[in-house]
């Protein structure tokens, strides 16, 4: 019997900063009494999980990884041949549940203007790196790239189903919290899910997240349009 081969499941993304954390802090701290209001239980991701996804690989066999590596580092070779951009924002201006209030999985922060550079940047990651993804019907993916982070997961309550009436009105939004602003620096190849092994080789805490490479961005333009 062949055995099977050892995978990572991977993504891209871009860990937030500071700035951006206290931002997603200041939504936790006010609103204290989510999951009895909602009927749901609701967990923040812990901050040093708080990311934007470029792209979900999923599951690759480890022996791949440093030709993934080659391909990341040549994706952002390609974008920053035309970026022409100096500095490189995302405005994330809207909280949404997603996929519905009905159903809710996750509370995410979402841009939706002004992504002209940022778009471009994750269709050459994904033109680069295709190859190593898994199909759609493995994994859920959008259609057109939906720049977002996510910064409460939910899921049901045991016990008794309860009608509940959720509505995004519910969220006691800080003031001046909107937009929050992420500044695009460096893209990383993470591995996710890890083995109870793998935490203790790499001296990581339970449910952390694996940093295998970053990459800086090299920015030498005009101000991105990205970023008014």
């Amino acid at each position: 019997m062949q055995a099977m081969p050892d995978c990572a499941r991977l993504f891209v993304g871009t860990f937030l900063g500071d700035r951006e954390i206290a931002a997603v802090n200041s939504l936790e701290k006010a609103n204290p009494n989510l999951s009895e209001g909602w009927n749901i239980r609701a967990r923040f991701v812990p901050n040093e999980k708080l990311h934007l996804t470029w792209l979900f690989l999923g599951n690759v066999e480890r022996i791949k990884i440093p030709v993934v590596e080659t391909c990341l580092k040549t994706a952002i070779a390609d974008w920053q041949e035309f970026a022409g951009v100096s500095l490189l924002n995302i405005q994330y201006e809207q909280l949404q549940v997603w996929p519905s209030l009905l159903s809710p999985r996750v509370l995410v922060l979402e841009a939706t203007k002004n992504l002209k550079h940022i778009r471009a940047l994750n269709k050459s990651i994904n033109t680069n790196l295709q190859a190593f993804c898994q199909s759609k019907d493995e994994v859920e993916r959008f259609d057109v790239f939906r720049p977002h982070i996510t910064v409460c997961r939910f899921s049901a309550n045991k016990g008794p189903l309860i009608d509940t009436q959720r509505h995004i009105e519910d969220f006691n939004l800080p003031e001046k919290m909107l937009p929050v602003t992420q500044s695009i620096t460096s893209l990383t190849l993470i591995e996710s899910d890890l083995s109870s092994q793998s935490i203790e080789q790499h001296n990581l805490k339970k449910g952390a997240y694996r940093v295998i490479k970053q990459y800086q961005l090299n920015l030498d333009g005009p101000e991105s349009l990205d970023s008014l």
